[in-house]
Protein backbone atom coordinates (compact mmCIF):
# COMPACT_ATOMS: atom_id res chain seq x y z
CA UNK A 1 0.00 0.00 0.00
CA UNK A 2 1.28 3.66 -0.73
CA UNK A 3 2.72 6.09 2.19
CA UNK A 4 2.83 9.19 2.73
CA UNK A 5 4.15 12.01 5.09
CA UNK A 6 2.53 14.48 6.52
CA UNK A 7 4.35 17.97 8.02
CA UNK A 8 2.95 20.01 10.54
CA UNK A 9 5.50 22.31 12.81
CA UNK A 10 3.92 23.81 15.76
CA UNK A 11 2.44 20.14 17.01
CA UNK A 12 -0.47 22.32 18.81
CA UNK A 13 -3.72 24.71 17.26
CA UNK A 14 -5.84 24.63 14.45
CA UNK A 15 -3.55 23.64 11.75
CA UNK A 16 -2.00 21.07 13.80
CA UNK A 17 -5.65 19.49 14.35
CA UNK A 18 -6.10 19.14 11.07
CA UNK A 19 -3.38 17.45 10.19
CA UNK A 20 -4.13 14.99 13.00
CA UNK A 21 -7.75 14.65 11.53
CA UNK A 22 -6.42 13.77 7.62
CA UNK A 23 -3.63 11.75 8.38
CA UNK A 24 -5.97 9.35 10.44
CA UNK A 25 -8.83 9.05 7.95
CA UNK A 26 -6.23 8.62 4.91
CA UNK A 27 -6.90 4.61 5.10
CA UNK A 28 -5.83 4.11 1.01
CA UNK A 29 -2.29 5.49 2.19
CA UNK A 30 -1.20 3.63 5.09
CA UNK A 31 0.86 3.84 6.83
CA UNK A 32 0.79 7.69 6.65
CA UNK A 33 2.91 9.32 8.96
CA UNK A 34 3.18 12.71 10.29
CA UNK A 35 6.61 14.96 11.60
CA UNK A 36 5.58 17.65 13.28
CA UNK A 37 6.30 19.33 16.63
CA UNK A 38 8.45 17.74 19.75
CA UNK A 39 5.16 18.85 22.22
CA UNK A 40 2.58 17.45 19.67
CA UNK A 41 -0.16 17.91 21.77
CA UNK A 42 -2.05 14.61 20.58
CA UNK A 43 0.48 12.44 20.74
CA UNK A 44 -1.92 9.95 23.34
CA UNK A 45 -4.99 9.94 20.64
CA UNK A 46 -3.00 9.11 17.54
CA UNK A 47 -3.10 5.70 16.12
CA UNK A 48 -0.75 6.37 13.08
CA UNK A 49 3.16 6.86 13.45
CA UNK A 50 4.51 10.58 15.13
CA UNK A 51 8.05 12.00 14.80
CA UNK A 52 8.37 14.76 17.08
CA UNK A 53 11.20 16.42 15.14
CA UNK A 54 10.20 20.36 15.69
CA UNK A 55 11.27 23.01 18.37
CA UNK A 56 10.12 26.39 16.66
CA UNK A 57 11.81 28.39 19.63
CA UNK A 58 14.86 26.30 19.99
CA UNK A 59 15.63 24.12 17.11
CA UNK A 60 19.00 22.59 16.54
CA UNK A 61 20.93 22.69 12.97
CA UNK A 62 20.96 18.67 13.26
CA UNK A 63 17.02 18.16 12.56
CA UNK A 64 17.89 18.72 8.95
CA UNK A 65 20.03 15.36 9.04
CA UNK A 66 17.27 14.18 11.29
CA UNK A 67 14.00 15.05 8.73
CA UNK A 68 16.41 13.90 5.55
CA UNK A 69 16.91 10.35 7.73
CA UNK A 70 12.95 10.00 7.94
CA UNK A 71 12.74 11.29 4.39
CA UNK A 72 15.39 8.43 3.38
CA UNK A 73 13.81 5.44 5.02
CA UNK A 74 10.51 6.07 4.41
CA UNK A 75 9.16 4.15 1.44
CA UNK A 76 6.65 7.29 1.09
CA UNK A 77 6.65 8.78 -2.45
CA UNK A 78 4.68 12.18 -1.21
CA UNK A 79 5.11 14.61 1.28
CA UNK A 80 2.51 16.57 2.03
CA UNK A 81 3.49 20.04 3.83
CA UNK A 82 1.06 22.35 5.97
CA UNK A 83 1.72 26.09 5.35
CA UNK A 84 0.22 28.69 7.11
CA UNK A 85 2.69 30.34 9.47
CA UNK A 86 6.41 29.88 9.54
CA UNK A 87 7.14 30.00 5.62
CA UNK A 88 11.34 29.97 6.16
CA UNK A 89 11.12 26.87 7.83
CA UNK A 90 8.84 25.08 5.54
CA UNK A 91 10.38 26.13 2.60
CA UNK A 92 14.26 24.50 4.13
CA UNK A 93 11.98 21.33 4.32
CA UNK A 94 10.47 21.46 0.89
CA UNK A 95 13.97 21.84 -0.73
CA UNK A 96 15.20 18.79 1.57
CA UNK A 97 12.27 17.08 0.17
CA UNK A 98 13.27 17.68 -3.39
CA UNK A 99 16.61 16.48 -2.71
CA UNK A 100 15.60 13.20 -1.67
CA UNK A 101 13.12 12.94 -5.08
CA UNK A 102 10.00 13.22 -3.35
CA UNK A 103 6.90 14.82 -4.68
CA UNK A 104 5.06 17.72 -3.03
CA UNK A 105 2.11 18.93 -1.83
CA UNK A 106 1.31 21.90 0.10
CA UNK A 107 -1.93 23.11 1.93
CA UNK A 108 -1.84 26.86 1.88
CA UNK A 109 -3.72 27.15 4.71
CA UNK A 110 -3.43 30.38 4.30
CA UNK A 111 -2.09 32.00 0.85
CA UNK A 112 -0.02 34.14 1.95
CA UNK A 113 0.58 35.22 6.52
CA UNK A 114 -1.91 37.57 7.44
CA UNK A 115 1.24 39.33 9.12
CA UNK A 116 3.78 38.44 6.49
CA UNK A 117 6.98 40.18 6.62
CA UNK A 118 8.01 41.56 3.45
CA UNK A 119 10.53 38.81 2.46
CA UNK A 120 8.09 36.01 2.68
CA UNK A 121 6.32 36.80 -0.45
CA UNK A 122 9.09 35.68 -2.27
CA UNK A 123 8.89 32.18 -0.71
CA UNK A 124 5.31 31.57 -1.09
CA UNK A 125 5.54 32.29 -4.09
CA UNK A 126 8.42 29.44 -4.72
CA UNK A 127 6.81 27.00 -2.91
CA UNK A 128 3.92 27.39 -5.25
CA UNK A 129 5.77 27.30 -8.26
CA UNK A 130 7.40 24.22 -6.86
CA UNK A 131 5.17 22.44 -5.70
CA UNK A 132 3.48 19.41 -7.51
CA UNK A 133 -0.15 20.21 -5.98
CA UNK A 134 -1.22 23.15 -4.09
CA UNK A 135 -4.57 22.27 -1.86
CA UNK A 136 -7.29 25.37 -0.99
CA UNK A 137 -10.06 25.21 1.19
CA UNK A 138 -12.02 27.41 -0.88
CA UNK A 139 -12.78 28.75 -4.73
CA UNK A 140 -11.68 32.33 -3.56
CA UNK A 141 -8.41 31.18 -2.02
CA UNK A 142 -7.88 29.72 -5.24
CA UNK A 143 -8.28 32.28 -7.72
CA UNK A 144 -6.06 34.37 -5.32
CA UNK A 145 -3.09 31.69 -6.04
CA UNK A 146 -3.86 32.02 -9.54
CA UNK A 147 -4.51 35.48 -10.16
CA UNK A 148 -1.74 36.49 -7.72
CA UNK A 149 0.90 34.49 -8.20
CA UNK A 150 0.19 32.84 -11.47
CA UNK A 151 -0.31 29.45 -10.09
CA UNK A 152 -1.55 26.96 -13.23
CA UNK A 153 -5.35 26.05 -12.51
CA UNK A 154 -4.31 22.51 -12.64
CA UNK A 155 -2.14 22.67 -10.11
CA UNK A 156 -4.85 23.83 -7.17
CA UNK A 157 -7.35 21.91 -5.85
CA UNK A 158 -9.88 22.78 -3.81
CA UNK A 159 -10.70 20.69 -0.90
CA UNK A 160 -13.21 21.77 2.02
CA UNK A 161 -11.44 22.07 5.44
CA UNK A 162 -12.68 19.00 7.35
CA UNK A 163 -15.19 19.14 10.80
CA UNK A 164 -13.36 19.18 14.16
CA UNK A 165 -15.43 16.92 15.61
CA UNK A 166 -13.13 14.60 17.11
CA UNK A 167 -13.84 18.01 20.15
CA UNK A 168 -17.12 16.68 20.61
CA UNK A 169 -18.02 12.76 21.44
CA UNK A 170 -22.15 12.98 21.25
CA UNK A 171 -23.75 12.03 17.91
CA UNK A 172 -26.20 14.96 18.53
CA UNK A 173 -25.70 18.50 19.12
CA UNK A 174 -24.77 19.92 22.46
CA UNK A 175 -27.71 21.61 24.07
CA UNK A 176 -27.93 25.19 24.27
CA UNK A 177 -26.90 27.24 27.61
CA UNK A 178 -30.06 29.05 29.42
CA UNK A 179 -28.01 32.13 29.03
CA UNK A 180 -27.98 33.92 25.58
CA UNK A 181 -23.58 33.67 24.46
CA UNK A 182 -21.49 34.83 22.02
CA UNK A 183 -18.29 33.50 21.92
CA UNK A 184 -14.75 34.87 20.07
CA UNK A 185 -12.65 32.09 20.05
CA UNK A 186 -8.88 31.09 19.12
CA UNK A 187 -5.47 33.15 18.80
CA UNK A 188 -6.30 37.16 19.09
CA UNK A 189 -4.63 39.14 16.35
CA UNK A 190 -5.56 42.55 15.09
CA UNK A 191 -6.87 41.22 11.53
CA UNK A 192 -10.09 39.15 13.06
CA UNK A 193 -11.97 42.28 13.85
CA UNK A 194 -12.17 41.71 17.60
CA UNK A 195 -12.94 45.89 17.85
CA UNK A 196 -15.70 45.25 15.45
CA UNK A 197 -17.66 42.56 17.75
CA UNK A 198 -17.08 44.21 20.98
CA UNK A 199 -18.88 47.30 19.46
CA UNK A 200 -21.80 45.68 17.76
CA UNK A 201 -21.83 43.78 21.29
CA UNK A 202 -22.42 47.18 23.36
CA UNK A 203 -25.08 47.50 20.78
CA UNK A 204 -26.54 44.05 21.38
CA UNK A 205 -26.70 45.14 25.22
CA UNK A 206 -29.14 47.82 24.99
CA UNK A 207 -32.01 45.13 23.79
CA UNK A 208 -30.74 42.20 25.95
CA UNK A 209 -29.12 43.29 28.70
CA UNK A 210 -29.09 39.99 29.91
CA UNK A 211 -26.39 38.63 27.06
CA UNK A 212 -22.60 37.51 27.62
CA UNK A 213 -20.10 37.69 25.56
CA UNK A 214 -16.91 35.10 26.12
CA UNK A 215 -13.48 36.02 23.81
CA UNK A 216 -10.86 33.15 24.88
CA UNK A 217 -7.75 32.29 22.84
CA UNK A 218 -4.45 33.68 23.28
CA UNK A 219 -3.56 37.41 22.01
CA UNK A 220 -0.27 37.71 19.78
CA UNK A 221 -0.94 41.38 20.63
CA UNK A 222 -1.19 44.04 23.21
CA UNK A 223 -4.98 43.01 24.28
CA UNK A 224 -5.15 46.30 26.84
CA UNK A 225 -6.71 48.13 23.47
CA UNK A 226 -9.27 45.80 23.69
CA UNK A 227 -9.87 46.00 27.34
CA UNK A 228 -9.64 49.72 27.07
CA UNK A 229 -12.68 49.57 24.94
CA UNK A 230 -14.39 47.30 26.98
CA UNK A 231 -14.28 49.56 29.84
CA UNK A 232 -15.10 52.49 28.33
CA UNK A 233 -18.14 50.89 26.83
CA UNK A 234 -19.59 49.65 30.70
CA UNK A 235 -19.62 46.01 29.42
CA UNK A 236 -16.99 44.81 32.17
CA UNK A 237 -19.47 42.84 33.68
CA UNK A 238 -20.98 41.46 30.37
CA UNK A 239 -17.60 40.08 28.84
CA UNK A 240 -15.59 37.43 29.98
CA UNK A 241 -11.91 36.91 28.63
CA UNK A 242 -9.80 33.75 28.94
CA UNK A 243 -6.77 34.59 27.43
CA UNK A 244 -4.66 32.08 27.30
CA UNK A 245 -3.69 28.68 24.89
CA UNK A 246 -7.25 26.91 25.48
CA UNK A 247 -5.93 22.98 26.01
CA UNK A 248 -7.42 20.21 23.37
CA UNK A 249 -9.64 18.79 26.70
CA UNK A 250 -11.04 22.41 27.38
CA UNK A 251 -12.05 23.62 24.21
CA UNK A 252 -15.57 21.82 24.54
CA UNK A 253 -16.66 23.73 27.61
CA UNK A 254 -16.36 27.03 25.84
CA UNK A 255 -18.80 25.73 23.12
CA UNK A 256 -20.97 24.01 25.56
CA UNK A 257 -21.58 27.42 26.95
CA UNK A 258 -22.34 29.53 23.89
CA UNK A 259 -25.19 30.28 22.39
CA UNK A 260 -23.08 31.38 19.05
CA UNK A 261 -19.62 31.56 17.44
CA UNK A 262 -19.11 35.18 15.52
CA UNK A 263 -16.16 35.46 13.27
CA UNK A 264 -15.49 38.83 12.75
CA UNK A 265 -12.66 38.94 10.27
CA UNK A 266 -11.26 41.89 8.26
CA UNK A 267 -9.33 39.24 6.12
CA UNK A 268 -9.06 35.04 6.44
CA UNK A 269 -8.69 32.59 3.85
CA UNK A 270 -10.81 29.58 5.73
CA UNK A 271 -11.23 29.01 9.60
CA UNK A 272 -10.96 25.60 11.64
CA UNK A 273 -12.77 27.65 14.18
CA UNK A 274 -16.02 27.65 12.22
CA UNK A 275 -15.64 23.96 12.21
CA UNK A 276 -15.35 24.02 15.65
CA UNK A 277 -18.74 25.75 16.25
CA UNK A 278 -20.02 22.93 13.43
CA UNK A 279 -19.09 20.07 15.11
CA UNK A 280 -20.92 21.21 18.74
CA UNK A 281 -23.76 22.33 16.53
CA UNK A 282 -23.67 25.81 17.00
CA UNK A 283 -24.90 29.29 14.73
CA UNK A 284 -22.32 31.07 13.24
CA UNK A 285 -22.34 35.43 12.21
CA UNK A 286 -19.37 35.52 9.70
CA UNK A 287 -17.97 38.51 7.39
CA UNK A 288 -17.90 38.70 3.39
CA UNK A 289 -14.28 37.56 3.07
CA UNK A 290 -12.21 34.85 1.55
CA UNK A 291 -13.70 31.77 1.94
CA UNK A 292 -16.11 31.87 5.02
CA UNK A 293 -18.97 32.76 2.73
CA UNK A 294 -18.57 29.50 0.94
CA UNK A 295 -18.66 27.35 4.41
CA UNK A 296 -22.09 28.93 5.59
CA UNK A 297 -24.91 28.42 4.26
CA UNK A 298 -26.72 32.31 4.75
CA UNK A 299 -29.83 31.78 6.87
CA UNK A 300 -30.15 28.44 7.13
CA UNK A 301 -27.05 27.79 9.75
CA UNK A 302 -25.17 31.36 9.95
CA UNK A 303 -25.42 34.61 9.01
CA UNK A 304 -23.06 36.47 6.82
CA UNK A 305 -22.48 40.62 7.16
CA UNK A 306 -20.04 42.99 5.36
CA UNK A 307 -16.68 43.14 7.00
CA UNK A 308 -16.48 45.81 9.59
CA UNK A 309 -19.89 46.94 9.65
CA UNK A 310 -20.73 47.01 13.15
CA UNK A 311 -24.54 47.95 12.89
CA UNK A 312 -24.99 45.07 10.32
CA UNK A 313 -23.01 42.61 12.69
CA UNK A 314 -25.37 44.07 15.79
CA UNK A 315 -28.61 42.95 13.63
CA UNK A 316 -27.73 39.41 13.26
CA UNK A 317 -26.29 38.79 16.93
CA UNK A 318 -29.95 39.96 17.46
CA UNK A 319 -31.46 38.26 14.76
CA UNK A 320 -30.09 34.95 16.05
CA UNK A 321 -29.67 35.33 19.91
CA UNK A 322 -33.61 36.60 20.18
CA UNK A 323 -34.94 33.28 18.67
CA UNK A 324 -34.37 30.27 20.56
CA UNK A 325 -35.50 28.20 17.89
CA UNK A 326 -33.60 29.34 15.31
CA UNK A 327 -30.84 28.65 17.10
CA UNK A 328 -31.61 25.48 17.45
CA UNK A 329 -32.43 24.88 13.75
CA UNK A 330 -29.24 26.76 12.34
CA UNK A 331 -27.34 24.65 14.92
CA UNK A 332 -28.89 21.41 13.86
CA UNK A 333 -27.73 22.46 10.37
CA UNK A 334 -24.10 23.23 11.63
CA UNK A 335 -24.02 19.76 12.71
CA UNK A 336 -25.85 18.02 9.53
CA UNK A 337 -22.37 20.18 7.37
CA UNK A 338 -20.00 18.31 10.00
CA UNK A 339 -21.51 15.27 9.28
CA UNK A 340 -21.53 15.62 5.40
CA UNK A 341 -20.15 17.79 3.36
CA UNK A 342 -17.27 18.57 6.04
CA UNK A 343 -16.78 14.73 7.02
CA UNK A 344 -13.21 13.63 7.59
CA UNK A 345 -14.20 10.43 5.14
CA UNK A 346 -14.64 13.37 2.09
CA UNK A 347 -11.92 15.24 2.78
CA UNK A 348 -9.33 12.07 2.67
CA UNK A 349 -10.97 10.59 -0.47
CA UNK A 350 -10.77 13.83 -2.44
CA UNK A 351 -6.81 13.82 -0.54
CA UNK A 352 -6.27 10.52 -1.70
CA UNK A 353 -7.55 11.14 -5.36
CA UNK A 354 -5.26 13.89 -5.76
CA UNK A 355 -2.41 11.76 -3.96
CA UNK A 356 -2.96 9.14 -6.74
CA UNK A 357 -2.84 11.21 -9.57
CA UNK A 358 0.76 12.47 -8.53
CA UNK A 359 1.94 9.10 -7.85
CA UNK A 360 0.59 7.98 -11.47
CA UNK A 361 2.26 11.30 -13.82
Amino acid sequence: MPEVLAVEIAGKGGICHYTYNLVRNLNGFRPARLITGKDYELREMADFPVYGLFNRLRTRPDFAVRFLSILKKSNARIVHFQLSQYPGFVLLLFVLSGIAGKKRVVTAHNVVSHEQRGWERGIFDYLYRKADAVIVHAEANKQELVNGFNVPEGKVRVIPHGNYMFFQKTPEPCPLPETPSVLFFGYIRKYKGLMHLIKAFSEVRKEMPEARLRIVGKPVEDFSVYQELILGLGLEKAVETELEYVPFDKVKDYFNQSSLLVLPYDKIYQSGVLQLAYGFGRPVIVTDTGGLPEAVEEGKNGLIVPVADVPALARAMLQILKDRRLQEEMGRRSFALALTRYSWKNIAEQTESLYQELERA
